[in-house]
This record gives C-alpha cells, structure tokens and sequence, in this order.
C-alpha cells in the first residue's frame, strides 16, 4: 500500500512542471524575474499566491485569493477593470502598478495592446506581461 502511494506521488511530482506551466504563468514569472522587473503587479485574481510565493519580495501581486479581505469595493473595481467596463484604467493607476500579467485572452489585455503608455514585453498561451512606460 505504501509504494502504490509512493509511486503516485512520483508520478504527480513529475508532472509538477508541465501542470505549472499550464495553470499559472511560469513563463511569465521566470521572464519577470530575469528581466529585474520589480513593484506592484496589477494580475489575474487567481495568479496571486503564485506570483507571491515566486517573486515576493521584489513584487507584490496586486490581488490574491483572500477576497475577503479586499472587501467589496476594491473587489468590484478589480472586476470591472479586468473586464473592461468603464473606467477600467483607474483601478489599474490607483494601484500604483507598473506591471501587468493576465492571460492574453482578458479583455484588458486587448485594451492594454490599444492602450499607448503600455508595452507589451511578454506573451505565450498562458499569460501576457504589460510594462508601464
């Protein structure tokens, strides 16, 4: 019984890159780090623990999993600016954020590629990086 438990954890354990690299911007993360890019990171809700776990402390995710503590207005402005609805850049401005990573496909990519003070300086499947000019 203990080497069927073994055997799976070597198995998951192996796989640990390819599943990283496909849920979260590993990519993404490696290029921020090896381009000295620092500050606060405007992200995809769902990327922030793992932004934090791997860049902190040179920088600091924008937003995480613990909603909760955000509260509701820093919540629905985050939403509404991820989405793109009015006013989408000042949630983005308000934070003080000089980076962006979220996935290429989220409508404020699309504004940030239209959007002139914003630099596009990574893209893959996964996730796009923005840089402030």
């Amino acid at each position: 019984m203990v080497s069927v438990g073994l055997v799976r954890i070597g198995a998951t354990m192996s796989d640990q890159d390819t599943i990283e690299a496909k849920e979260f911007p590993k990519s993404a993360v490696q290029f921020i780090r090896e381009h000295h890019i620092t500050g606060s990171i405007y992200n995809l809700y769902e990327w922030g623990g793992y932004i934090t776990w791997h860049l902190f402390p040179s920088c600091r995710a924008n937003v995480d999993g613990r909603a909760d503590i955000y509260g509701d207005q820093f919540m629905t402005d985050y939403m509404n600016s991820y989405f793109g609805g009015r006013g989408w850049k000042e949630p983005i401005d308000r934070s003080g954020a000089r980076t962006v990573l979220v996935s290429p496909d989220a409508p404020v990519a699309s504004l940030l590629r239209e959007h002139q003070n914003w630099k596009n300086v990574f893209e893959d499947d996964t996730a796009v990086v923005f840089v402030r000019e």
